[in-house]
């Protein structure tokens, strides 16, 4: 069965399965599960945004006994904010600020805090998606915090959160076993949440596939439509002679939207690579230099410019066409000399 039309249909009818919704964030709260802190010696401020016509009395908010855990929740969702806190607090105050609720933590001991949650509450053993997410994303050493980190990284993405559904997801699909798993997460994350940003990670995890570019393709577009433009970097890839993607190659269209990436760090290093090859423009080393510096003062890691290696079947041919050209230019040569000759 076709690869495409297989997760396309099975994963649809998953991603429309009840028993996997009611556990996930509803599509028009998800702006509330990405909160934001402002950290200080002496308190921690935590925000995040009221989503238009909301009832506030739905929402509570509590530190455990000991004040080493919170919780923020609203009935019938996922938690917005709920774990252990890196260290116990005096007390806890909640405002609305421009639209956000706003929660204030007084701390006990001074100093500045590298995390809020380090873990899941201490009374009910629960966590929110957001620090599921970051704690399942750590770089860790041990076997045993690797599965850990995993565990909490599977809780957020099937709990709705974006970013968590997009990882795990990529990963899933580019290892076979887990190929169906990844394509359902993406496919929740594109059909019930509209997400753009799931539309690009998947459209490139697509286009590394042969036989997916056109589904790559159409994601990037629909992306492009909601103004992500993320996709342009995408989609330069996708056309660009220079890159690994398995699109359609059109130096011109790469070109276009690179430029149409603005500041993207990627895209720079990519239009730089086009200026330095000379591919879809006049050959530039300054210019392409001038890319590549820009490109690294947004990212430091960026990797550095190479000269395009003509294929082996490119090189055999420019051989041939030498070899014929000597042949031709030997058999006029002759022919001029038995001319001279009579």
């Amino acid at each position: 069965m076709n690869t495409e039309r297989q997760f396309n249909e099975e994963e649809q009818q998953q991603s429309e399965d009840p028993q996997i919704l009611e556990k996930m964030i509803k599509p028009d709260l998800s702006k509330m599960y990405f909160w934001d802190i402002n950290d200080s010696p002496k308190r921690i401020e935590i925000s995040f945004p009221i989503p238009e016509n909301f009832d506030d009395n739905l929402l509570s908010f509590n530190l455990s006994k000991h004040h080493n855990s919170i919780s923020v929740e609203m009935p019938s969702s996922p938690p917005i904010i709920k774990g252990e806190l890196i260290d116990v607090v005096k007390s806890m105050d909640v405002s609305k600020v421009n639209g956000r609720f706003l929660i204030t933590l007084q701390k006990q001991n001074q100093g500045l805090w590298e995390s809020v949650i380090v873990g899941p509450h201490s009374d009910s053993k629960d966590i929110d998606p957001q620090s599921a997410f970051i704690l399942g994303t750590e770089v860790t050493n041990s076997q045993n915090d690797q599965k850990k980190t995993f565990e909490y990284l599977h809780t957020s993405a099937f709990l709705g959160y974006i970013p968590a559904m997009c990882v795990l997801g990529r990963f899933m699909m580019t290892h076979t076993e887990f190929f169906k798993d990844g394509a359902l997460l993406f496919s929740l994350a594109i059909e019930y949440y509209d997400s753009p940003e799931a539309m690009v990670e998947m459209g490139d995890v697509l286009a590394s596939m042969p036989s997916m570019s056109h589904s790559a393709l159409t994601l990037y577009e629909r992306a492009l439509e909601k103004g992500h433009t993320n996709a342009h970097t995408s989609l330069g890839r996708f056309y660009s002679p220079l890159s690994s993607t398995k699109g359609s190659k059109n130096a011109k269209k790469a070109i276009y939207h690179f430029q149409e990436a603005g500041d993207n760090p990627i895209a720079l290093h990519e239009l730089a690579l086009m200026y330095f090859n000379g591919v879809g423009v006049r050959k530039d080393l300054r210019k392409a230099n001038e890319l590549q510096l820009k490109a690294k003062e947004k990212n430091p890691h960026i990797k550095p410019l190479f000269k395009r290696k003509t294929p082996f079947s490119t090189k055999f041919l420019y051989f041939l066409l030498i070899i014929l050209i000597c042949i031709g230019l030997g058999y006029l040569l002759n022919i001029k000399i038995e001319k001279i000759r009579k």
